[in-house]
């Protein structure tokens, strides 16, 4: 009986140094609630995270997927509701908000720019074993900045060559660039709409970084690969 009073003490004794470990652990997170861009910048896993979440961006947006491929057939009058359908109606008849430019902002473009821009420019080499990961990551975060300001600039902005017809004549605004990472709020600013060719200058620019840096990527299509940008260049 004293041996099991005994055990039982020692069992109490180190459960109560479990929880206070446990207790300082998480009093040292940095900070509570976050992780700052310090810390997710200078390690492989930070870095992993920060290109999850730049996929994650496009992968949980409905306007990425199915609005995205639809949405061009439902503009030239390919597709049609069925009776009692509402669902894609916006889409069919060109009005509303639903795929169209009120949506952009709940997209998260910026957002997925920011990411990339981190993983462009914010992460020092060092961070991995093999330089050619980091590559690999750079040439994914280039494609997808590219491709983000691309379905940016073609709904804020009129294509290439069209300034001189209709009501729209000289108008070439497009969208604001931005490609370097912000890490503090003093690092944002505002500033002028670029114009489209600007715009697409930036986006084939990135194209062909990422397409260098991409080369013979195409085994894995659930990330950015060679092909993915070839097709957008095209």
């Amino acid at each position: 009986m004293n041996n099991l009073k005994t055990l039982k003490y020692v069992l109490v004794a180190a459960l109560m140094v479990g929880f206070t470990s446990c207790d300082s652990l998480l009093d040292d997170v940095e900070p509570s609630t976050s992780v700052s861009a310090e810390v997710v910048l200078t390690s492989e896993e930070g870095v992993d995270a920060l290109r999850a979440s730049m996929y994650s961006k496009i992968r949980e947006n409905f306007g990425f997927t199915t609005e995205y491929f639809i949405g061009p057939s439902a503009f030239a009058d390919e597709t049609r509701n069925r009776p009692g359908s509402t669902r894609y109606q916006a889409l069919t008849v060109a009005t509303g908000t639903s795929g169209g430019t009120a949506h952009l902002n709940n997209w998260g473009l910026y957002e997925i720019i920011q990411d990339a821009n981190l993983i462009i420019g914010a992460v020092e080499p060092s961070v991995f074993e093999d330089p050619a990961t980091l590559d690999l990551y750079r040439g994914e975060a280039l494609a997808l900045r590219a491709f983000a300001m691309h379905t940016m600039v073609r709904v804020y902005g009129y294509e290439p060559g069209n300034f001189s017809v209709g009501p729209q004549a000289n108008w070439n605004a497009g969208i604001v660039i931005r490609t370097e990472p912000v890490l503090d709020l003093s690092d944002a600013d505002t500033r002028a709409r670029s114009t489209v060719g600007e715009v697409y200058t930036q986006i084939l620019n990135d194209l062909s970084d990422a397409k260098t840096l991409l080369a013979g990527e195409n085994a894995d299509n659930r990330y950015v690969t060679e092909a993915f940008v070839d097709a957008l260049s095209a």
